[in-house]
């Protein structure tokens, strides 16, 4: 009788094994090996030069760092910043996350180098609305303590810089810049100077007529709020923020506008919604046409939601 029940357990095992390759192996695609890291490299250096490449190979240096491969990520930033180190403003996106990407590994001095770069690239810019946004930026990324370089003397410069090119913006257009300059005080941790470019930024609201840049210089207004202490107009700032975000019909200005929203929903101190926020940028990112753009907002934005998780 023992005999008899190892045979039939046997039997079934053979009988739902064969089940079991019917029913999952018989469909499409089964057979395929899912991609390795060195796989996505090959295809990320298949590319198209320039940032398109750039933003493929950050994603697949985010892949090597998860895996403790800080050799390999290293590299893999490197060939990303040697794709897009020669150009100018329309590069600066790209070059701002390899900057961050850098600091992810814990590369400061290499990250120092890019945001210099794009400092560079900003003093060239003949537009000042467009300049102080970029200085603002780098600033906010010299300034942050926690996902930045922790550089409060640089990031003042930078941003006290940008202030004052913000000041002399076209009225329509002033929001968004001081919406930029702002924000970066705020992840620089200065707080009464972020205080007083949000009450500049909010005398400018009424001004504003792009979805876009409204919903950024409220949400950038609400983080600032947040930071000092003042949660009920933050939240009321957030809110009309969110509404505005999401009632954008251009893709790629809905996904920025989205997430901006979610980093302020962040620092509200609601990372849940804020992920939800992220999920609902990134498929408003997956709609944009142009690959380059697509590339850009997509790799803020899940690398927004990597360091949120």
């Amino acid at each position: 009788m023992e005999h008899l029940t190892m045979r039939v357990s046997s039997s079934t095992f053979v009988i739902c094994s064969i089940i079991g390759t019917v029913l999952f192996c018989g469909a499409p695609g089964c057979g395929k090996k899912s991609l390795t890291i060195n796989d996505r490299l090959s295809m990320a250096q298949e590319k198209p030069p320039g940032p398109q490449q750039a933003a493929a190979l950050l994603s697949v240096a985010s892949r090597q760092a998860a895996a403790e491969d800080h050799i390999g990520a290293y590299d893999t930033i490197t060939a990303a910043y040697e794709q897009v180190s020669a150009g100018g403003e329309e590069n600066v996106v790209t070059l701002l996350n390899i900057a961050q990407a850098y600091i992810d590994i814990d590369e400061r001095r290499k990250a120092r180098v890019v945001l210099t770069r794009v400092s560079d690239i900003a003093k060239a810019i003949d537009d000042e609305g467009r300049k102080a946004k970029t200085l603002a930026d780098v600033g906010a990324l010299f300034g942050n303590t926690e996902t930045g370089m922790a550089d409060p003397r640089q990031a003042k410069l930078l941003l006290d810089e940008a202030t004052e090119l913000a000041d002399t913006v076209e009225e329509r257009f002033r929001a968004e810049a001081l919406a930029v300059v702002a924000m970066g005080y705020v992840s620089g941790g200065m707080a009464e100077e972020a205080g007083a470019m949000v009450e500049k930024l909010e005398s400018c609201l009424a001004a504003l007529s792009d979805p876009r840049a409204k919903s950024e210089a409220l949400a950038a207004a609400s983080s600032v709020y947040a930071k000092t202490g003042n949660a009920d107009k933050a939240t009321s700032l957030l809110s009309e923020a969110a509404s505005t975000a999401a009632g954008i019909d251009r893709d790629e200005s809905k996904a920025y506008a989205l997430l901006s929203v979610a980093n302020a929903t962040a620092t509200n101190g609601d990372t849940p919604a804020a992920i939800k926020l992220l999920e609902q940028a990134d498929e408003a990112a997956g709609k944009v046409g142009d690959p380059d753009a697509q590339a850009n907002v997509r790799n803020v934005i899940r690398a927004t939601m990597t360091r949120l998780q």
